[in-house]
């Protein structure tokens, strides 16, 4: 296994108080995007995806998917894709709320638009848990 250089997202962001520049934010989801269609593509689900789990390389400006702990495999027995998991893992403050809270009974119609947007807060570094949390 290769050795990434680099450090994840979130601690560039740190840096970068105003956020990562469009065009730049725009590639690094592109690279994540593709890395996630290529791992689907392979009969598998991340589970985890957040900036701490994007590592950015600052001499290239490539981002790399990384920490495949939760992956689950998307086949079933009988070999044909399930696309579905019915275990519940990943980073709770990282979670949309419509993931958290999800029944067992709603787990098959839990993802909508709205876990996107969830997930694009965060890679600008504003985390509506918090928010939730002060209420």
């Amino acid at each position: 296994m290769d050795v990434l250089p680099g450090e994840p997202v979130y601690k560039s962001l740190w840096r970068h108080q105003r956020g990562f520049p469009e065009a730049f934010a725009k590639q690094c989801a592109a690279q994540v995007v593709v890395a996630l269609l290529d791992l689907h593509g392979r009969g598998f689900m991340h589970r985890d995806v957040k900036t701490g789990n994007v590592l950015l390389d600052p001499a290239t400006g490539r981002c790399h998917l990384i920490d495949f702990g939760f992956a689950k495999s998307l086949v079933r027995d009988d070999r044909t894709l399930d696309g579905r998991a019915m275990s519940f893992v990943g980073t709770h403050y990282a979670m949309a709320p419509e993931v958290y809270h999800c029944s067992h009974q709603q787990r098959d119609n839990y993802y909508t638009v709205a876990v996107d947007w969830w997930y694009e807060q965060h890679c600008n570094d504003h985390h509506p848990a918090e928010e939730l949390a002060d209420e």
